[in-house]
């Protein structure tokens, strides 16, 4: 039903709004609180202009910036792992908002022990310094594609998720997004990922190939 001429929110939406709500504040504080730096982190995807102005702000990793960032990210997944679902059509034990806090717990918590672990493995290897640049280029990149892709998706999923054809095209362009980040990544840095490229590959192969073997085993 419509009132004056504006469509109703379906109550079982009232979690997306308040998740859209979330990023929305989320977003105009961080433009409050720190000016143009959000849309200098824009153009940090294929620069390093954005790491070298903010070094030192990048140390503070539990600023409201960086958070607000990792948070980003994490509503980002869920919600792609949320639509994944509704394609195959997977039957919902709870309602559909706590399906999808539940997801975003699984994925903060797995984004979290990845972060540590990864800090972890670079400290006790003594690669901390040869990384620490190269993990704060995944994140800022990443950061800026959930921006870019939270839109699209909030959209998709209000209008009620009934088109797969689209979630596959965003899931796609998700993904596309991410195989750039990596191709831009190992062409700039190339000397330097072969001159330690056991370590490379130790990564790549925990922490990012394991992490969606795992998911799409949940998932299938």
């Amino acid at each position: 039903m419509d009132i004056f001429g504006v469509e109703r929110i379906n109550p079982n939406q009232i979690w997306l709004v308040l998740t859209m709500s979330a990023v929305l504040v989320a977003f105009l504080i961080n433009k409050l609180l720190y000016g143009e730096k959000i849309f200098d982190l824009a153009k940090s995807g294929f620069s390093r202009i954005y790491q070298s102005k903010y070094s030192s702000d990048s140390q503070r990793a539990f600023s409201f910036f960086n958070l607000s960032l990792f948070f980003f990210q994490v509503c980002c997944i869920a919600l792609l792992v949320l639509s994944y679902m509704r394609v195959k059509n997977m039957e919902f034990w709870l309602r559909e908002g706590q399906v999808f806090g539940l997801i975003l717990l699984a994925v903060s918590t797995g984004l979290i022990l990845k972060t540590l672990s990864l800090l972890a493995m670079t400290f006790i290897l003594g690669i901390e310094k040869i990384y620490t640049g190269l993990l704060a280029y995944l994140f800022n990149y990443l950061s800026v594609a959930s921006m870019a892709f939270l839109p699209i998706i909030f959209y998709y999923i209000f209008k009620g998720a009934e088109n797969a054809v689209f979630f596959w095209w965003i899931l796609g362009s998700y993904g596309a997004s991410v195989l750039i980040c990596w191709s831009v990544l190992l062409f700039k840095n190339k000397t330097l990922l072969v001159n330690n490229l056991f370590y490379f590959i130790l990564y790549l192969c925990t922490f990012e190939i394991a992490p969606l073997v795992i998911i799409f085993k949940a998932l299938a």
